[in-house]
């Protein structure tokens, strides 16, 4: 079976036919590549009402968990088609994404399956990937991203005292119109948070992830009658990116915030652990 690619748009204003494209599939004989951009997400949160969003994350993640079964993949973005997975190799022949390119719902479309006389590899999915979908992506297994690598070395040491990855509404904290994602909260004597950023990031996409934080920490001070500790860790972008690297110097020196670097992540687990930090939520299913 020769190799074929398919990407999927998201429709912004149907009317005028103006979509933006936000994942790409990838199938070889052998293997499936899939990958979303979570940046273009971030563009597209800002230009769909909340449950058409909600709805087109859900599609994307759901996607990305049936093909990429990663436990048994050599890569994030690739899944070995084997013997049990008979229902994904049928649903990924070319003649399926043809049917998905002539129909498709309100929110994601597929593009006519196009062929490639390629040998892929790796580096031939994020080469097509950067041309089609978007070229300031990081890879996470070329270039483990920032915010990868300390929530995988600080969630285990947390996770039994603060919620993790949570998405905060206007039930959990009151006057947040615009529900916002945070890596952890939890509470003591004060509400403690955490966040990690990219800054090395496109300065756009910083700068969305910079305002959604500072919103929620805003909207959570005036809910409480006290300040707060609120950590940020990021790592010093180079110098010869100017506008990030003054972004970063700039938060950094706030005394909003307590700035940690990302070889010095001790000082959040020793703080969570000293001051017997507890869930914001007790009940995690009162967090959906």
């Amino acid at each position: 079976m020769k190799p074929f690619y398919s990407i999927l748009y998201c429709p912004i204003r149907p009317i005028v036919d103006e979509r933006l494209s936000i994942a790409l599939i990838l199938r070889t004989e052998d293997k499936v590549y899939f990958r979303f951009s979570h940046d273009k997400l971030k563009v597209i949160k800002e230009l769909l009402p909340l449950p058409a969003f909600n709805l087109l994350k859900s599609s994307l993640t759901n996607i990305e968990n049936y093909l990429l079964q990663k436990d048994n993949a050599s890569s994030p973005n690739q899944l070995l088609i084997e013997g049990e997975s008979k229902i994904a190799e049928r649903f990924l022949q070319k003649e399926y994404f043809q049917y998905l390119s002539n129909y498709s719902n309100n929110l994601l479309h597929f593009s006519e399956p196009k062929s490639i006389d390629l040998k892929v590899t790796d580096e031939i999915f994020d080469s097509l990937y950067w041309k089609l979908i978007f070229e300031s992506d990081l890879i996470i297994d070329k270039k483990e991203l920032i915010t990868t690598k300390v929530k995988t070395k600080v969630n285990p040491k947390i996770i039994s005292h603060v919620n993790i990855d949570l998405e905060l509404n206007s039930k959990h904290i009151p006057g947040l119109i615009v529900p916002t994602s945070i890596w952890f909260i939890g509470k003591n004597e004060v509400d403690v948070t955490g966040e990690v950023l990219d800054f090395e990031k496109q300065t756009h996409y910083l700068e969305i992830d910079i305002r959604e934080h500072l919103y929620l920490l805003s909207t959570l001070r005036n809910s409480s009658k006290y300040k707060g500790t609120h950590f940020f860790v990021g790592k010093e972008p180079k110098k010869s990116n100017q506008v990030n690297h003054s972004i970063w110097d700039g938060l950094r020196k706030l005394n909003y915030f307590t700035y940690v670097a990302p070889n010095e992540t001790e000082q959040i687990t020793n703080y969570i652990e000293e001051h017997l930090v507890k869930p914001f939520i007790k009940d995690t299913q009162e967090a959906n």
